[in-house]
């Protein structure tokens, strides 16, 4: 993947590719130098994250409180949160074409080339507790 993307392949890259590709859920930058144990610090995480980003090799999402999360680019999807546990589950649906084209028109702009759709509630677990 790296490769692909014209990104050398170092140490601190392949680790850091190795955990979002392990990732079952968008994760924080926090969250996966943690996992990291120390392999890279969080400037470098950051940074490498950008060069991701710019490459297609990941995506940011932002799901709480505008707090950046960071998953493998991929098929196209949208989440779920548990608004009690902060669980996350990818969505695979997408919205039709024509709402799409409605958004575009509504707006006056001449294309819209990509969207986010998040969305939030209460998941199974968290309802049997209360």
């Amino acid at each position: 993947m790296l490769a692909s993307a014209s990104l050398r392949a170092t140490t601190q890259r392949v680790a850091l590719l190795r955990a979002l590709l392990r990732a079952s859920r968008p994760l924080s930058v926090e969250e996966l130098t943690r996992s990291l144990r120390g392999a890279l610090d969080t400037a470098t995480a950051y940074r490498t994250l950008d060069a991701f980003i710019e490459a297609g090799i990941a995506h940011q999402v932002e799901l709480s409180a505008g707090k950046a999360l960071y998953e493998i680019a991929g098929d196209h999807h949208h989440h779920v949160v548990c608004t009690s546990c902060n669980r996350i589950e990818d969505v695979q649906i997408c919205l039709p074409e024509s709402l799409t084209d409605t958004v575009r028109k509504a707006s006056g702009f001449s294309s819209v080339r990509e969207h986010t759709l998040e969305f939030f509630g209460t998941c199974k677990k968290c309802v049997r507790t209360v």
